[in-house]
């Protein structure tokens, strides 16, 4: 009899951890709670050394705090991509992913004004698997994003604190200057890349810069219009 009251006990709290995670229906009308912490990094807290003999330091690649579940649980089909978006905050996020939960790459960006150099950026295909053409994404972006799963303002900060509206100022204190920049139709395209800490040989030059901390290499675009971030993008390669 006391065996049987702990299992209930146990049944009872398991039920009620898993309802205060996730209250979500089967339409399309599927809500997440949550507060997810983050906070705002300087380009030198951002960098770390792995342990007191190696001089190289690393730099912790940026995410979110959508967890693995919550993209779990609106995957369709068991398909690669993943929309969210906040329509208060009129932003947008996707998640591309790999096999066991790698994130091959984030976008995150403003749904009102999508930046054509992200549309440039990000693959679409059509129902038979085709490409779509550049000047044909805009019409299937947005009909994604509008079928897209909602979440909470706070989702929307990533862990270094970068979110949509941000100063170009505070991008560049995260990651230093750009090793690439290009200016069109009045947008600024900033792009860094690194080296990943797990393939790294110690003989290739890396020029003063970090490593990018348990990757197989990393690269970050940022699309500033009128000084303020209007898209964010995190690529994580794969061996």
């Amino acid at each position: 009899m006391q065996n049987g009251y702990w299992v209930s006990i146990t049944l009872a709290l398991t039920f009620f951890s898993c309802n205060s995670l996730y209250q979500r229906n089967n339409t399309s009308d599927k809500q997440i709670s949550g507060n997810p912490q983050y906070k705002s990094e300087s380009l030198t807290q951002a960098l770390s050394y792995i342990n007191s003999g190696d001089t190289i330091k690393r730099l912790k690649t940026d995410d979110y705090p959508v967890t693995e579940d919550m993209i779990n649980a609106v995957r369709v089909n068991n398909s690669d991509r993943v929309f969210f978006k906040n329509d208060s905050l009129q932003q947008c996020l996707i998640f591309d992913m790999y096999t066991d939960g790698h994130r091959l790459a984030i976008y995150h960006f403003n749904s009102a004004e999508i930046p054509y150099q992200l549309i440039e950026i990000i693959e679409l295909y059509d129902e038979q698997g085709n490409p779509i053409p550049n000047d044909k994404k805009l019409p299937e972006l947005n009909r994604l994003i509008k079928k897209s799963f909602p979440l909470p303002e706070s989702y929307f900060t990533s862990h270094k604190g970068l979110k949509i509206g941000c100063s170009k100022e505070n991008a560049t204190t995260i990651y230093g200057l750009p090793d690439k920049k290009l200016i069109e139709n009045a947008t600024e395209k900033y792009e860094w890349a690194y080296t990943g800490d797990i393939l790294y040989d110690g003989k290739t030059d890396l020029k003063g810069k970090p490593l990018a901390l348990h990757s197989y290499g990393h690269k970050v675009t940022m699309l500033f219009k009128n000084n303020t971030l209007t898209g964010y993008i995190l690529h994580n390669d794969i061996p």
